[in-house]
């Protein structure tokens, strides 16, 4: 009879044992969510990390409150990702609740992140900008001054619409980089610095009229202040002749009206006038902006309404 209790007693011992070492090894395995499970879960969860298919590189728990009884798991984590164009740095914060099927992610939120670009941006990015509005531009390329996610390139361009303009530009291009788009253009900022027409020259025009002939001996554009310098020679003659009877200038037939003119005009950037003794308005303008403007010539207008002479005239540079 001792020894059948004793045999009882044993086998309650044992299985005692066994039960406390299967809860023991249950408790343990439910204390806490693994790290494998908390990086597959920002794997999968973090947009910027399954959208743009980014690989973990590296991992760290800086925080985290656990309780089983409670049955959460809060959890924060510092990760680095990348992929072949650019990296990412993030916190992310977690929160677990405990079911009977085990840990399951309830929340996922990035706190912070910053990403960088791993590529440096290609000139040709502005360039093709710059060539989009305008194609005639010859382009110097200058420098490039470069932050994290972002390149400013300078350059200097050259425009001659014509025999006559040179225009130069400065050309600042910003190009930023972002995930989804990649580097791209994100402002556009161009200042002319320097316009020089070639205007010295004689022009003339000759008609049953009027024989008009000015030679510019002078002219030098200051596009910072608006401002033309010129120096020219204006010689008139009028086949007509008593003009003043209609209103127009006084002039008499076949005669030569003459004079040197040194001048300062405002620049509107597209040109300027003057009166030349009364008789007659010069225009000084921006080639190919009027329609049937001759591409080396500039425009006279004779001055009063009903003058037999009045109209506008071309003249052609010799």
């Amino acid at each position: 009879m001792m020894k059948g209790g004793k045999r009882v007693k044993k086998s309650i011992l044992i299985l005692l044992v066994i039960v406390v070492s299967i809860w023991c090894f249950a408790c343990g395995k439910d204390r806490k969510v693994t790290e494998k499970q908390i990086k597959n879960d920002i794997q999968n969860n973090v947009y910027m990390i399954s959208d743009y298919a980014l690989d973990i590189d590296s991992f760290e728990i800086v925080s985290r409150r656990t309780d089983a009884e409670m049955k959460y798991d809060q959890i924060s984590v510092d990760i680095e990702a990348s992929n072949s164009d650019f990296c990412l740095d993030a916190q992310v914060q977690m929160r677990y609740g405990l079911y009977d099927n085990g840990w399951v992610l309830d929340e996922c939120n990035v706190v912070d992140s910053n990403y960088k670009a791993l590529k440096v941006c290609d000139k040709v990015i502005a360039e093709n900008a710059i060539f989009e509005d305008h194609p005639q531009y010859s382009l110097q390329y200058m420098d490039c001054t470069s932050e994290e996610n972002s390149a400013v390139f300078s350059y200097f361009a050259v425009n001659e619409p014509n025999s006559i303009i040179t225009s130069k530009y400065a050309i600042e291009v910003e190009c930023i980089y972002s995930p989804d788009k990649g580097w791209h253009v994100d402002s556009y900022d161009e200042k002319l610095v320097e316009e020089i027409w070639d205007m010295c020259g004689t022009y003339f025009v000759k008609n049953e009229k009027v024989d008009l002939k000015v030679t510019i001996n002078k002219f030098n554009i200051d596009v910072e202040n608006n401002k033309i310098y010129t120096q020219f020679d204006y010689s008139f003659v009028s086949y007509m002749g008593h003009d003043d009877w209609w209103g127009g200038p006084s002039m008499k037939q076949n005669q030569e009206y003459s004079s040197t003119i040194e001048t300062t005009l405002s620049f509107n950037g597209k040109g300027a006038s003057c009166m030349v003794e009364d008789i007659a308005r010069m225009y000084f303008c921006a080639w190919n902006n009027i329609e049937g403007q001759p591409e080396n010539g500039i425009k006279v207008t004779i001055e009063g309404d009903y003058a037999t002479t009045y109209g506008s005239y071309w003249l052609m540079k010799q």
